[in-house]
């Protein structure tokens, strides 16, 4: 039994709470942590969140362990969170479980080759293509930071896109996307450089690359691994970069591509 707010009693199953294992509301009720939990006067679990949040999750919760992990109807996700609700499942580390979001192939062909919740592996099968994350049509939700793990010497282009014009183009090569190009080793916008950096021709360290998006009209990325010190650079957008969204354009077969999200974009109350 939960004791949710000291106003709500509730009655769950364990299974229900520690369906994703990689959260930290899994390992809390793994059964593990049983003695250190706080409990009420009448030895139920307290939980100090919100009633109405914690119930939303929770039928999140139980309507996923009805369809046994497969694909969600629409109606059991939550389409237009609060900032409250999310907090809550950003403390919970569920937002990728909740929210879930889709790297696809955009252009060109790339083999998948693994997946987890929050990250997945992909190795190019053609010479040029655009890899692309896309939201859940089921939530309002997007990306303000990603990171990108490629080989020190990837032909590779990473970035953000326009997303009301085509994606059949390398990143930086038109006035639609911006971001980083490896092999050229420059910050590229609008087809012209906008910055150069060095490397270290002597390490062989994969490239992280970590992007991130301020909400507003603030685009950073910043490169490490063999790039030391690591080197960052800021793109600016008129009119605000809601338009944007997180791409990765290649130019070589065979590249294994590491993408991962950090986090979201949170709604403003």
């Amino acid at each position: 039994m939960l004791d949710v707010g000291g106003k709500q009693s509730v009655a769950v199953l364990r299974r229900t709470l520690t369906q994703f294992e990689d959260s930290m509301l899994a390992a809390k009720f793994s059964g593990r942590w049983d003695d250190s939990l706080e409990k009420d006067s009448d030895g139920r679990f307290f939980i100090d969140q919100d009633p109405a949040n914690f119930q939303l999750l929770l039928s999140f919760l139980r309507d996923r362990a009805n369809t046994n992990g497969s694909e969600l109807e629409p109606k059991i996700h939550i389409k237009s969170p609060t900032l409250s609700f999310c907090s809550m499942v950003r403390y919970y580390q569920l937002m990728p479980f909740v929210f879930p979001m889709e790297w696809t192939v955009a252009d060109g062909t790339a083999k998948c080759e693994g997946k987890t919740i929050q990250s997945t592996k992909f190795m190019t099968e053609t010479k040029s293509g655009v890899i692309s994350l896309l939201a859940s049509p089921h939530h309002s939700l997007t990306i303000s930071k990603f990171s990108v793990s490629v080989p020190w010497n990837a032909k590779v282009g990473i970035g953000w896109m326009n997303n009301s014009h085509g994606v059949n183009s390398h990143i930086g090569d038109t006035g639609y996307s911006f971001g980083v190009r490896l092999e050229e080793k420059q910050f590229r916008s609008g087809g012209s450089p906008a910055n150069t950096f060095a490397v270290d021709e002597d390490c062989r360290d994969p490239s992280l690359i970590e992007c991130n998006w301020d909400t507003v009209a603030s685009f950073t990325i910043r490169i490490a691994g063999n790039v030391d010190p690591p080197v960052t650079h800021t793109f600016s957008v008129n009119g605000g970069g809601s338009s944007y969204y997180p791409a990765i354009s290649f130019s070589e077969a065979s590249i294994p591509i590491m993408v991962s999200i950090m986090d979201y974009v949170y709604p403003k109350e």
